[in-house]
């Protein structure tokens, strides 16, 4: 994951990069209306395996469980717990996990 202003090769902002957007917007906001913006991010992911089909290596996502099934935890709890420490040990406070798969 890679959370980064997006440049043009002169490095000015390019013009959709979402942070600056943001940064704009929020200049606005509280210059013109006094308002101060609070912004959180969304980070969203697929967790794939490895599997043999036809004996070539292919991807197939971890389960085939239902749209936010807690079953899925299980099955991903290992890797998740890692995910989690190591965002912690960033200072990054992880407040939900949930899930969907394809």
């Amino acid at each position: 994951m890679v959370l980064t202003d997006m440049l043009t090769e002169s490095g000015k902002a390019w013009q959709y990069c979402p942070r600056d957007v943001l940064r704009k917007f929020s200049k606005i906001l509280e210059d013109e209306f006094g308002l101060v913006m609070n912004v959180g991010i969304e980070v969203e992911f697929y967790l794939f395996k490895s599997v043999l089909k036809d004996g070539k290596e292919t991807w197939a996502t971890i389960d085939r469980t239902s749209y936010c099934s807690t079953t899925a935890i299980d099955v991903a709890s290992l890797v998740l717990q890692e995910i989690v420490a190591s965002l912690h040990s960033f200072n990054i406070l992880v407040e939900q996990v949930s899930f969907q798969f394809l």
